[in-house]
């Protein structure tokens, strides 16, 4: 009879956390499919799948043992951090259209950040990936479909195609099967937005990654990780500080080098002029220790350069994100918050590559550092299925349960 309840019980919590994995795959997909059909319309479907994902994350916390854990100070750190920004963005909004957007930071902060501590939990990360891969092997004929029938919609689609990254690192345990559908969804991701370079970056550096993790052993891959890993850390820092002192910009540099400006060139610099309005904002408001809080605003060169009336009719009132994650970190929590930020990538980088027994968590963690780089350029954090599976990713770092396992234990899983 014991054991009858005990299996009972485990098959119970399993039930449970695949219905919130599939609830909150659909609820943070769902903004996106919204404005590919109805495009501008966001506010009513963002904060209805804001909602619905704080009651169902709410309902399955309270029925989880030991779900959160403070093991790590910069998790803890960037969880009360962010909750403080928040806070403060309430108090500094003006009028009700602020109020709406920070619905959508309600999400973000309370949901989608704390998908840390679902990577850390149990078993949660696997049952997470195999709903999602399921359901794309489901929803790709669909999807298809959807492009013809709605012109410009492969750039909103590329979001809800983001989290196959993961899929990526995981295909060197799959079937040969396996591996064709994510290649295939690798260059469709591609081929429908050719001017997201962020994409295509991000892209070629997993392959590049999958490439090397099947062609070295595993502690010649430790090796060579953590040596990128402070390699690329290190440069972070370096281009950081010489951008600050104004002896070099990153973004001016790369389109020097290809010497052309015209439209959708995606090496065009794109970024400096963004960097530049948030620092001079901070500036004059006296807050590069704690920034502005929660969708703080900034005045932007785009208001006077901006063709649609109605957007610069926004951006009079001031900017309240750019496309950087990194930046509205900075923006919204001043350089505590963005060293935070970048310390949360640098630990579970660590802890992936150094303490992990299989080659995956190698190559996990050096896309996670990657990762945190690339937030220079783009990767806004909205309420979507693309920031829940960053954060998913990050805490998937510091789980202990499958750091541990040998490549043919972890594989046995998927």
């Amino acid at each position: 009879m014991g054991v009858y309840l005990v299996i009972q019980k485990k098959m119970s919590r399993l039930k449970s956390k695949n219905i919130h994995a599939s609830l909150m795959i659909l609820f943070t997909s769902l903004p996106v499919i919204y404005t590919i059909i109805f495009p501008g319309k966001i506010v009513v479907i963002n904060s209805l799948s804001v909602v619905l994902s704080l009651i169902i994350t709410f309902h399955f916390i309270l029925r989880s043992s030991n779900f959160f854990r403070f093991d790590f100070y910069t998790i803890t750190a960037f969880i009360f951090y962010n909750a403080f920004t928040l806070v403060r963005g309430f108090f500094i909004a003006n009028d009700f259209t602020d109020y709406k957007i920070l619905i959508g930071g309600l999400g973000i902060n309370l949901i989608l950040y704390n998908f840390i501590f679902f990577g850390m939990y149990s078993n949660y990360p696997v049952i997470f990936i195999r709903n999602y891969y399921d359901l794309l092997k489901k929803m790709i004929i669909p999807f298809i479909c959807i492009l013809f029938i709605f012109s410009g919609s492969g750039e909103k689609m590329v979001i809800l195609l983001k989290p196959h990254y993961l899929l990526i690192l995981i295909s060197i345990y799959l079937s040969k099967k396996s591996k064709y559908f994510i290649y295939f969804i690798s260059l469709f991701s591609i081929i429908i937005d050719l001017q997201n370079r962020y994409n295509i970056i991000c892209i070629v550096l997993l392959y590049l990654i999958v490439f090397l993790i099947r062609n070295f052993n595993i502690e010649k891959i430790t090796n060579l990780f953590r040596k990128q890993r402070k390699l690329t850390l290190s440069l972070m820092y370096l281009m950081v500080f010489m951008s600050i002192i104004g002896l070099f910009n990153p973004f001016q540099s790369i389109q020097d080098l290809v010497s052309d400006e015209r439209e959708g060139n995606i090496l065009v610099d794109s970024r400096s002029k963004i960097y530049e309005d948030v620092w001079n904002e901070l500036n004059e408001k006296q807050s590069f220790l704690i920034g502005l809080g929660l969708y703080g605003k900034t005045s932007t060169f785009l208001t006077d350069s901006v063709n649609n009336t109605a957007l610069a009719e926004i951006y009079k009132k001031g900017r309240n994100g750019t496309e950087s994650s990194m930046l509205n970190f900075l923006q919204y929590g001043g350089l505590i918050g963005c060293i935070i930020y970048i310390l949360l990538f640098s630990k579970a980088s660590y802890i992936a590559i150094t303490h992990s027994n299989n080659i995956f968590f190698k190559a996990l963690g050096l896309w996670v550092m990657l990762r945190g780089v690339l937030s220079f350029i783009e990767d806004r954090h909205f309420f979507n299925i693309n920031t829940l599976v960053i954060f998913l990713t990050i805490g998937l770092c510091f789980n202990h349960k499958f750091r541990n396992l040998s490549d043919d234990e972890f594989k046995s899983l998927l």
